[in-house]
């Protein structure tokens, strides 16, 4: 004949609840590194004349300007230069930040002042939204300017002292400084002459050190000298473009009355090539102070506060040095340090949702992330998104299941450390959106929520910052869910894992008895699959094979406690299978079944009604608890355990079984106990 065996065991319980701690949802905020921008630059090339912003210095570029006295927010970042006058300041020096909107002309003074008098360069970084300025105060010294307070705050070092062909020279005096949209690499030039000899020097600045960058030419070679063109030995800011990679620079003697050259700088070597005289007509302008690239590729040159065409911006080409195009500039003065965010600027929004904000405890819920690429009023102004991450640090209550859906060309990853979940996002085309989606378990009751941001992004956001954990922008979405909570949950599964003493096969027909079966047909099919037992944890048949009398079949009872309330009183009841006999002394003299909670020892326990342990064969003639709920008679015998309960000499307090929260956790909330019987003749 063949074993296969229906069973009716019963377990009841009580519900005990337990306060769990709640942990706060938090981001950690990262600063801002060295990036390049290039990856998508040869698409942009194509248009550069609708859709080219770049990350470098542009001067003080204005039309028709007006000055406000209050700075409005900053939501119209993707038109605005930002410029340091070095007249005017206060908080403790006299330079201050103005924003620069392009499209209207107007400026608006940022704060009351950088804290600073002498900064002389600056430069916006390729993919971020962060401003550099270098100050000829302590001896050359970098940092950044915060674009809401205006504030300059000072990297931990300064550039330094470095060597090359003219010995070693302390970099104190930076008069330019441009990014290489190309690599990210930040160049400064450096004034050793003030009009005179010997010429300035070029370096390589690390932006987040501030100091400058050793061997940065070659071995031993810190800086180049920067060739002097038609006896200018001076270089008033310098910009690289952004279509080729060519830096170039305004080539001058220092103040008024002399005349200014544009030149190209080669950027390893500091050789120079003149590109004329920039005149107006015939007309020279003098006081160059600084030089930049438009979003339509269109070169700029703006004037200092003397001279005779003093404050003043005028277009250039670059290819002759030509200017025009004259605009007076109207606020502040002697403007000798900008930048401008000139990436094709974006305004990414994220929404998130979940399909169900009632789920009951251990049931699945699916977050939907929607990735949008707004459009602005003015179809042209913002541009595709490239490089896009998006992070969602799972709260304590949910626990990640699987992906649903990953945008094509992208990936999706899950780090169980930090319960962060991430997309790495290749494209979202302007007035596009995507759809990012996961799976998560709910493993606790009450309310949680769950926070979604866009951590890094190469383009500029127009209204939000990525990273930086604020709820009112919108590239950060937040949604709530109340869970509901449940009774204790206690599920059993019954297998047979020995038959006479082998547990890995019958010996009568070598069916395996040490892998997992699938319960595919029984009213509790689902409980063998619940996601919180151990892998390879419920080993055992279900269908046994052939079995003949006297046989000795081993019956192993797993639990799991898979609510999320503890259990107390727990007890679980198994009639003895109709034409078997329950074999005493099975695991040694005394020892009738055996006891496992979690990855504890074996507990040796008596069928006696003993106080030994709480475990007791009850007999045909004996009288069963009510509390066991047995659906049938008691014509074979009822084996009792009371996994929970205190006193017993040869069985562990344990006064009640808490609820699992995930595979193999907390201690005891799973076990099994196992036992013997003997075919009859």
């Amino acid at each position: 004949m063949k074993l296969l065996f229906k069973y009716l065991m019963c377990r009841s319980f009580q519900k005990s609840t337990k306060n769990q701690a709640k942990k706060k949802f938090s981001q950690k905020l990262t600063a801002g590194t060295n990036l390049g921008i290039m990856s998508a630059i040869a698409k942009y090339s194509k248009v550069l004349s609708t859709s080219i912003y770049k990350l470098v210095p542009l001067s003080a570029v204005v039309f028709t300007p007006a000055f406000l006295t209050t700075a409005p927010a900053l939501a119209a970042v993707d038109r605005v230069c930002y410029l340091v006058s070095d007249v005017g300041g206060g908080n403790g020096g006299n330079d201050f930040l103005v924003k620069m909107d392009t499209n209207t002309g107007q400026f608006f003074q940022i704060g009351s002042g950088t804290g600073t008098s002498n900064i002389e360069a600056a430069a916006a970084q390729p993919g971020t939204n962060i401003l550099f300025a270098a100050s000829q105060e302590s001896s050359g010294q970098l940092g950044t300017i915060d674009l809401i307070t205006g504030v300059f705050t000072p990297r931990a070092n300064q550039m330094g002292t470095g060597d090359g062909d003219r010995g070693s020279i302390n970099f104190r005096d930076p008069d330019g400084l441009a990014f290489d949209p190309t690599d990210g690499t930040l160049y400064a030039s450096i004034r050793t002459g003030d009009g005179r000899t010997p010429p300035d020097i070029l370096i390589k600045v690390d932006p987040v050190t501030g100091q400058h960058i050793p061997n940065a030419f070659g071995a031993g070679v810190d800086y180049v000298e920067i060739e002097p063109q038609q006896q200018r030995n001076d270089i008033d800011g310098i910009v690289i473009d952004p279509a080729d990679g060519t830096m170039y620079g305004i080539a001058n003697q220092g103040g008024s009355g002399g005349k200014q050259y544009l030149v190209t700088i080669n950027k390893n070597s500091g050789a120079t090539n003149e590109v004329g005289e920039l005149r107006v007509g015939n007309d020279p302008i003098d006081d160059v102070e600084d030089i930049a690239f438009d979003l339509n590729n269109k070169l700029y040159v703006s004037t200092g506060s003397t001279g005779n065409e003093k404050n003043r911006l005028y277009d250039v080409d670059k290819n002759t040095a030509i200017v025009s195009n004259p605009r007076p500039v109207t606020i502040g003065g002697d403007y000798e340090a900008s930048g401008c965010f000139l990436l094709p600027p974006v305004d990414v929004s994220l929404n998130k949702t979940v399909n169900n904000s009632n789920p009951n405890f251990n049931e699945f819920v699916t977050f939907t992330l929607t990735l949008t690429n707004d459009v602005a009023s003015n179809n042209d102004a913002y541009s595709d998104i490239n490089n896009l991450v998006v992070e969602d640090i799972l709260p304590a209550n949910l626990e990640f299941d699987s992906f649903v859906s990953t945008p094509s060309g992208s990936t999706s990853t899950y780090n169980a450390a930090t319960r962060t979940v991430t997309w790495n996002i290749n494209e979202v085309l302007k007035g596009n959106n995507t759809t990012l989606q996961f799976r998560a378990r709910v493993t606790g009751s009450g309310s949680i929520t769950n926070s979604a941001e866009v951590t890094s992004i190469r383009e500029f956001d127009v209204d939000s910052t990525p990273n930086n954990n604020q709820a009112t922008e919108d590239d950060q979405s937040s949604v709530s869910l109340t869970a509901t909570a449940s009774n204790p949950d206690v599920i059993l599964v019954k297998r047979i894992t020995a038959i006479n003493g082998n547990r890995t096969e019958n010996p009568n027909d070598n069916t395996p008895l040490n892998t997992f079966v699938d319960d595919t047909v029984s009213a509790r099919q689902d409980d063998d699959n619940h996601p919180n037992w151990l892998d390879n944890y419920l080993i055992g048949a279900i269908n046994a094979g052939k079995i003949k009398p006297g046989d000795e079949i081993e019956y192993t009872v797993y639990f799991l406690n898979a609510g999320n309330s503890d259990g107390e009183n727990l007890r679980i009841c198994d009639r003895i299978t109709p034409f078997q006999d329950f074999k005493l002394n099975a695991y040694g003299t005394g020892n009738d079944l055996q006891l496992k909670l979690a990855n504890n020892s074996e507990i040796n326990l008596t069928s006696a009604s003993d106080n030994n342990d709480r475990a007791q064969l009850i007999s045909t003639t004996g009288t069963v608890p009510t509390n066991c709920n047995l659906k049938g008679a008691n014509d074979n015998g009822t084996l009792l355990i009371d996994i929970t309960g205190t006193g017993q000499t040869n069985q562990s307090d344990l006064t009640s079984i808490p609820g699992s929260t995930g595979k193999g956790t907390p201690d005891n909330s799973y076990g099994f106990f196992r036992f013997t019987t003997t075919v009859k003749p």
